[in-house]
């Protein structure tokens, strides 16, 4: 993901996740998309995947944090950047507004515009105008040991310990990895383990993961075994031990309140270890709350929990 992420960015990313009216419809924050002329990627700051009556409506969100309310300019120039792209329906986020040629030129191409605004002061709910600073809760699993579960020659099973810059082979011989990726792609890819550490406490030391050997293109992978410091023919994985501690740290975010497009809203972030932890809660008239979090890293990836 490119850098260009910003804390204004991120929180209308966290409002339109929160706001989605089911989980089918997907946000992706600085997605990069294919320009239908020149095949050249280009950057959408939001981009929503949904589907109405059937049918694919993919949607634009471009977002300002300028000091100055928005011109005809950045209208123009969203407009004609996502002609090119798979964008349906295009939104203009802009923290200080816009002039008013701009909201004509954007109400007559049907550009959508939204201005955050403070929130109504009658409104008090759970969280907005009542609440100014939340505490999030941050698990992470530090991997320390990999263990690989082999078939070497005679149908024989054998678990070996592995270091991440191992290469791992296709079922023809093509090196395609390291046990470094292969590890990451489990780890990220696997819902119990994200649930356990999303629902971690204090008494969470530590963590394993067990599961069968990964594939490529629907067959094993393959590792060359060592025994005895001698390697062996190359051996499908057919198991996969993932061992390690948990990590759990708690983090301070203070919150401001506002309105997004008639919805009441609080945000906050705050820095941890070079990251930072972005929280974001929307509120009905009923006390309903719905919570959205990402911590964005140095390198500017918003990854949504």
């Amino acid at each position: 993901m490119p850098a260009r992420s910003n804390a204004f960015q991120e929180m209308v990313a966290l409002l339109t996740q929160v706001m989605r009216e089911d989980e089918s419809i997907k946000v992706t924050p600085s997605a990069l998309l294919p320009d239908v002329i020149t095949g050249e990627l280009r950057e959408v700051d939001i981009y929503v995947q949904t589907i109405v009556a059937g049918h694919e409506v993919n949607v634009g969100i471009e977002c300002r944090a300028h000091r100055r309310p928005q011109g005809v300019d950045w209208v123009e120039s969203v407009r004609n950047k996502h002609a090119d792209l798979p964008v349906h329906v295009s939104v203009l986020v802009s923290e200080s507004g816009f002039y008013k040629p701009a909201l004509a030129k954007a109400s007559h191409y049907r550009i959508k515009t939204i201005t955050p605004g403070e929130a109504t002061p009658a409104f008090v709910g759970e969280v907005v105008n009542k609440l100014n600073k939340v505490v999030t809760k941050r698990a992470h699993f530090k991997v320390k040991t990999v263990l690989l579960q082999v078939r070497l020659e005679g149908d024989h099973l054998k678990w070996v310990e592995t270091f991440a810059d191992s290469p791992v082979y296709a079922h023809d011989g093509t090196e395609i990895a390291n046990v470094g990726f292969v590890i990451r792609g489990i780890i990220d890819g696997n819902p119990a383990q994200r649930a356990h550490l999303q629902s971690a406490t204090g008494k969470d030391k530590f963590m394993n993961i067990r599961t069968d050997g990964p594939s490529y293109n629907g067959q094993p992978v393959y590792i060359i075994p060592m025994r005895d410091g001698v390697e062996l023919a190359p051996a499908p994985v057919v198991g996969l031990r993932i061992e390690g501690p948990v990590n759990l740290d708690l983090v301070e975010v203070p919150l401001k309140h506002g309105d997004y497009d008639g919805t009441p809203y609080s945000s906050g972030s705050a820095p941890f270890e070079g990251m930072r932890i972005s929280v974001v809660a929307t509120e009905d008239g009923e006390g309903a709350a719905k919570w959205a979090g990402s911590v964005t890293t140095p390198g500017g990836n918003q990854e949504m929990f």
